[in-house]
């Protein structure tokens, strides 16, 4: 009965959509063809109705999807009948262009026309217009080159191709240094959050969704001792990312006897969202006192025996803590072991975070081996080109000292 009530309240909105709205709306002339047509959704629809205003093309007809679900057939069928060949400019997936029946017609990303991948830019958007209008034989909407140049001055600037990284200091790359070095062999599950960028480090292999990181942990431990294969698995999640959607995933794998080393970085906050307050501090978002909540407990109470809590700064320790815990997994009598990684974030703790400031310098013994800023990734650990040497950049520099554990030339020293 609800599955019929759902068709008809969707056959419903369908038929609203296939009408023209604000939503869906075109500006076709009546009893007119053309030989060019725009079909387009989201912002690109703004740029590509601001790049025909500025350049007066109004011989080419836009039908705006504003609402591309339900499919309005009817009016999509309407606008490809009027033209001959239709392009197709959609962020940020390809939808719209599938759903047009016609493919003949249709120009877009399946036709190479509209790139695969990176923003649509109106710069980006003027080229396609301009070579989509050229291949039908139709003049471009100006002579001069104007998208074109604008990358090829970005091209020229030769620009250093800089990945998302973590913070300087941030506590979660020296926990992913531990993990990979007592463990480098491992698979490493992790999750949504800042410290996804430990990809990076190569200590996150797989991110699927908010709490796959415990569930695919457990997932491929199961697949490989189906195979009588014990493979180190080390799954990482944070603390705000555990309460929000870890624990139904943890209790499932104590559950079915799953093995694995869980670590659960623990910053004392949500920083990947706007820094707000995790329910481990007792903080509210509106600033009142909560009740604040064990991560331990909460651990405990999904049936976990050994817990540990450390600090991450503190790499030496952490890397034999892995190591003890992962003999802890693969001992028969053993199970899941959850390591709590405890430090606070040096971005929403900035006068806490780091209550022993280390001030730091590269000796001459560096002989540029690159493993801190090309492996570690601290972003305060920069080259000098003409020196060959690392250098500490002061005004990136936090002052963790955590650098002075992880250079493999120890030349890393206090000032």
């Amino acid at each position: 009965i609800q599955h019929k009530a759902l068709n008809e309240k969707h056959l419903k909105i369908s038929e609203k959509f296939n009408t023209l709205t604000p939503y869906n709306m075109h500006n076709l002339k009546s009893k007119t063809s053309y030989p060019f047509g725009v079909v387009t959704g989201g912002i690109p629809s703004s740029v590509v109705q601001d790049l025909f205003e500025e350049y007066e093309r109004i011989d080419i007809p836009i039908l705006k999807l504003g609402a591309p679900y339900p499919f309005p057939e009817k009016l999509a069928d309407e606008f490809m009948d009027a033209c001959d060949k239709v392009l197709v400019i959609e962020e940020t997936d390809t939808v719209i262009e599938y759903m047009l029946r016609d493919k003949r017609k249709t120009l877009g990303r399946l036709s190479g026309h509209v790139p695969m991948e990176g923003e649509l830019v109106p710069e980006k958007i003027e080229i396609v217009l301009n070579k989509a209008l050229g291949d039908c034989g139709l003049a471009p909407l100006s002579d001069s080159d104007n998208g074109l140049e604008a990358f090829d001055l970005v091209g020229g600037l030769e620009l250093p191709i800089r990945k998302p990284t973590l913070c300087p200091g941030c506590p979660h790359r020296a926990s992913f240094y531990s993990i990979r070095k007592a463990l480098p062999k491992a698979i490493f599950p992790s999750d949504i959050g800042c410290y996804t960028l430990g990809s990076n480090l190569g200590v996150v292999d797989t991110v699927l969704d908010m709490g796959a990181g415990i569930t695919m942990a457990s997932g491929f431990w199961n697949a490989y001792i189906q195979d009588d294969v014990k493979k180190p698995i080390v799954a990482t999640m944070g603390d705000s990312t555990f309460f929000h959607s870890g624990t139904t995933g943890l209790i499932n794998a104590v559950y079915n006897d799953s093995r694995f080393l869980l670590v659960i970085l623990d910053n004392h906050i949500t920083a990947m969202t706007g820094m707000q307050p995790s329910i481990t501090q007792g903080d509210r978002v509106d600033g009142r006192k909560g009740n604040p909540i064990s991560l331990e407990t909460i651990v405990k109470g999904c049936g976990v025996d050994y817990i540990k809590v450390l600090d991450p700064y503190d790499t030496k320790n952490m890397i034999q803590e892995v190591k003890d815990a992962y003999a802890h997994v693969n001992d028969p009598d053993g199970g899941i072991a959850v390591i709590i990684s405890r430090h606070p974030c040096v971005i929403g703790f900035k006068e806490t975070a780091i209550p022993e400031k280390i001030e730091v310098l590269v000796t001459e013994d560096c002989d540029d081996c690159g493993f801190c800023h090309l492996r570690f990734e601290c972003p305060a650990m920069v080259r000098n080109e003409e020196t060959e040497k690392t250098e500490i950049n002061p005004v990136l520099c936090v002052q963790c000292g955590v650098c002075l554990q992880i250079c493999p030339k120890d030349a890393v020293e206090k000032v």
